[in-house]
């Protein structure tokens, strides 16, 4: 997503980057649910669904912290940038989900 906002329709990186994360989180409850964590009680969405966000948007802040810092201080290539600070918070958010939001 990020790669086509920016390289085909001429959006400036970091809201490229915004979109990709948002349309992301959308998926990533409901494949989650259905698919990594396929076991969990079902009961409870809504609060599952707030405990998702709040963990989402905690690891949204760190991630776009580091995409902004690694592209715009440190010259390194966006995409790149993305993928790292992804990786980063990939570990966080999965492990927080495993505890708090599918358990």
């Amino acid at each position: 997503v990020a790669y086509v906002l920016k390289e085909f329709l001429g959006f400036w990186y970091f809201w490229a980057f915004l979109a990709g994360v948002i349309l992301n989180w959308s998926f990533n409850f409901f494949a989650n649910s259905y698919v990594t964590f396929k076991g969990h009680p079902k009961e409870k969405y809504a609060m599952k669904y707030a405990i998702f966000l709040s963990v989402y948007l905690t690891a949204f802040a760190i991630n776009s912290g580091l995409v902004y810092i690694m592209t715009s201080i440190f010259d390194i290539y966006y995409l790149i940038s993305i993928v790292v600070a992804s990786g980063i918070t990939t570990l966080i958010t999965f492990n927080f989900s495993r505890k708090f939001v599918y358990s």
